[in-house]
């Protein structure tokens, strides 16, 4: 059977070659994965991420098996795709799915449990034996696999400037003056010209005539080109779902300015996450699972702000300790999960609310200075 990655021989391939120009011995140099392929994985992979940090923005399911619920497993006869890579499967696949929670596994739901469902939300029951979860119209996803697909093109690009970066290339005069010769001294000098570039490849030595001369590719401007593309693109997701870029690549960034600036820019991947959060992961979690759960700001500007006001909240001696401690459970606690009664309290949280709002404009005013020239 004949090897399906075999490497051309340029040499004997019958095809017009240009008086003077030089044979490189590289090759095309193709990614493994397919661009189909490697947009789902891409995107996958983002979603579940994004998945996975909306569960550490909420608050703990108490059950444990509904909880493991949420990830994969490796063990055997368990389930291999736990909630969160369903979710992210259905968004990179635009898929849509009847889901089911079945002795601690998520999985598919069988003919009469789908009947179960739609049965279930035609009649518009509180509580279903399952979910129906449908991003076969999320324009989000058809946006995100866009960019992964200019993305695959700009990595294929580098794979190959990987490998003309390594590949030898020879220059021969006597191949370069007879190359547009008759077919037969065409092919012997081809074929001269294959035989020491695979004494090169191999590490033997060779014999070259004055003249003849040996250089490396240069790549450079090639890979300048495809790293610009690559941030290129990176900002364009960044941009669409409200992160940094830095939560796509993984790559820190620096910032210019105080530390300030960078508070408020780090602030953008709890709000994208937060959106998802409410959007899909809570909707599908606690209809699937049966569970409650809320979200938990982990702004630690928030809270340190809110820490701050703690010690103003105790210093008051005419306010009731009870509504002391309804505020300040409400300032550290999960968003909503502290139920604030009383116009007292109210009237404390909407004045520590416009004292945050004033600070902030102070500080803003601080970090960005007026740079008019009177």
């Amino acid at each position: 059977m004949a090897n399906e990655f075999a490497i051309r021989n340029i040499f004997n391939e019958k095809i017009n070659i240009l008086r003077g120009q030089s044979t490189d011995l590289a090759t095309p140099w193709f990614l493994d994965l397919k661009r189909r392929d490697f947009v789902w994985l891409k995107l996958m992979a983002l979603m579940q991420k994004i998945m996975t940090d909306c569960y550490r923005f909420s608050t703990t399911i108490e059950n444990k098996d509904k909880e493991l619920a949420l990830f994969d497993s490796v063990v055997y006869k368990k389930a291999q795709y736990g909630l969160i890579s369903w979710i992210a499967y259905l968004i990179a696949t635009q898929g849509n799915e009847y889901l089911v929670f079945d002795s601690g596994v998520v999985r598919k739901a069988d003919i009469k449990e789908r009947e179960a469902i739609d049965k279930a939300y035609k009649n518009g029951a509180e509580k279903k034996p399952g979910v129906i979860v449908d991003f076969s119209n999320y324009a989000l996803g058809k946006l995100l696999r866009h960019y992964f697909h200019q993305l695959y093109t700009v990595e294929e690009s580098n794979e190959k400037s990987i490998a003309l970066g390594g590949s030898l290339q020879l220059k021969f005069n006597e191949l370069r003056k007879n190359v547009g010769a008759d077919e037969s001294r065409s092919l012997q000098f081809r074929a001269q010209a294959a035989e020491i570039c695979t004494y090169a490849k191999n590490g033997k030595p060779f014999v070259l005539d004055s003249g003849d001369t040996f250089e490396q590719t240069d790549v450079s401007k090639n890979t300048e080109l495809v790293s610009a593309s690559r941030d290129k693109i990176y900002q364009e997701i960044a941009a669409l779902l409200g992160c940094l870029p830095s939560y796509i690549c993984g790559i820190d960034e620096k910032t210019n300015g105080s530390g300030s600036s960078y508070e408020r820019l780090d602030g953008r991947n709890e709000d994208m996450i937060k959106n998802f959060w409410f959007t899909i992961f809570e909707p599908i979690t606690t209809m699937l699972l049966d569970v409650k759960i809320d979200f938990v700001s982990q702004k630690w500007e928030q809270i340190k702000n809110n820490l701050g006001s703690i010690s103003m909240i105790e210093g008051l001696a005419t306010i009731p300790d009870a509504v002391k401690a309804s505020v300040i459970a409400k300032l550290i606690g999960p968003d909503n999960a502290v139920e604030i009664k009383s116009d007292l309290e109210k009237s404390i949280l909407n004045a520590l609310e416009e004292k945050r709002k004033v600070d902030e404009e102070n500080r803003k005013a601080f970090i960005t200075p007026d740079n008019d020239e009177e």
